[in-house]
């Protein structure tokens, strides 16, 4: 079992047989968990505090969005002070926008939010699918990005290895253009924040 770690603006893909991932630290932002069941298909996305409003950060979940095509999101909230000595956690105004935008692009999809936490994980353990739970990864290994996909940031999903889709990086300003990944899903309806409506509103658990 392959295992990432992803900071901040990266996200991971893979079957959920193979591939597994965590988050560092949450501090303020969010981890994103999204799950296909239908095609055991599964990826997490490190979602930076406060900028679901930016362009390469919305266009980079849609496009996770678009290559999962999830029917489960388990969402993740940092905790803050009672976890994280000097961190403020993930703000109420940001919990319902990211959830929100979501909703918006997956009304159909089952949206579940997780206790908070400082990290957000998923693994799948004995045909259990499990999230935020202690790593278990047998004689997998605990995998860092590759350098040079974080370091060419692209919205679009780059193959890494034969199993694992990266997504995001690591840019300042516009990032510039990198190999495209296709899933070879059908394309959902792609719309940026503000845009469109939700079919149903955001609770925050």
């Amino acid at each position: 079992m392959l295992y990432y770690s992803v900071v901040e603006g990266e996200g991971i893909s893979g079957p959920e047989t193979a591939v597994s991932a965590e988050t560092t630290a949450l501090s303020s932002c969010i981890g994103i968990v999204m799950r296909n069941t239908e095609r055991k298909f599964s990826g997490l996305y490190h979602y930076p505090a406060n900028m679901i409003e930016d362009d390469f950060t919305w266009k980079t979940i849609l496009q996770m969005l678009n290559d999962i095509q999830p029917t489960q999101i388990f969402l993740t909230a940092a905790a803050g002070e009672e976890v994280l000595k000097g961190y403020d956690g993930s703000k109420k105004k940001d919990r319902v926008a990211v959830c929100g935008f979501l909703k918006k692009h997956l009304p159909k999809a089952t949206i579940e939010w997780m206790p908070d936490g400082s990290f957000s994980n998923y693994q799948m353990i004995d045909g259990k699918f499990l999230v935020n739970k202690p790593a278990h990864i047998g004689t997998g290994l605990r995998n860092s990005i590759l350098e040079k996909a974080t370091k060419q940031p692209n919205h679009h999903g780059r193959k890494i290895n034969a199993h694992t889709t990266f997504y995001g990086g690591e840019y300042d300003g516009e990032p510039p253009n990198a190999p495209k990944h296709d899933q070879g899903m059908k394309k959902i309806k792609l719309l940026p924040p503000g845009k469109g409506s939700s079919s149903s509103k955001c609770i925050l658990s």
